[in-house]
């Protein structure tokens, strides 16, 4: 199946997403922006975070920051020894919205600017780094935000074992000749 198919039947079967007793199981559209922590937030941007998830928001189904821990085993490898560099970091946050099904993307805009407004709370203390399996089709660098200096070589075996770009996404490692 295509990669977006299999996204989206792995999302259908997230537990918390179901429905209510008679309505149909309609999975909205998900948006999400996320960051890499090397330092703890002050108590002022957590305030501010937990304060613009009690706030209405036209048009999302569900919104979410979720703070996941790092370090550990995750730290103890090289950030150039795997495709994956970010290996010096504290935690990761998720900002995450998910747009109400019934309503047409273009109408989306409301809880697109919350998603925006709340990555940007906690960005002045981020890395810059970006986890990849939450993409972000905003993301300006996502190159260097995702893979660091492991891009180059990541490109070559991208080249080496998908020369056909089967893989392939918006964001996705282009492919390389060698």
């Amino acid at each position: 199946m295509t990669y977006p198919a299999a996204k989206k039947r792995l999302d259908n079967l997230d537990q918390h997403r179901q429905s209510r007793p008679g309505e149909p199981d309609r999975p909205g559209h998900l948006y999400t922006k996320s960051e890499f922590f090397r330092q703890p937030l002050d108590r002022q941007t957590l305030e501010a975070l937990a304060h613009g998830l009690t706030q209405p928001t036209a048009g999302a189904r569900a919104r979410e920051v979720t703070f996941m821990p790092w370090g550990g085993g995750y730290n103890r490898v090289a950030p150039d020894a795997t495709a994956f560099p970010h290996r010096n970091e504290l935690f990761l946050i998720q900002h995450l919205l998910e747009a109400d099904p019934g309503i047409a993307a273009a109408h989306h805009e409301p809880g697109r600017s919350w998603l925006s407004q709340s990555w940007s709370l906690a960005h002045r203390f981020g890395s810059g780094g970006v986890y990849p399996n939450f993409p972000d089709p905003e993301l300006p660098d996502w190159e260097q935000a995702y893979y660091g200096e492991n891009y180059r070589r990541l490109r070559h075996v991208k080249a080496a074992y998908d020369p056909g770009n089967v893989f392939r996404f918006h964001q996705s490692l282009p492919p390389r000749r060698l």
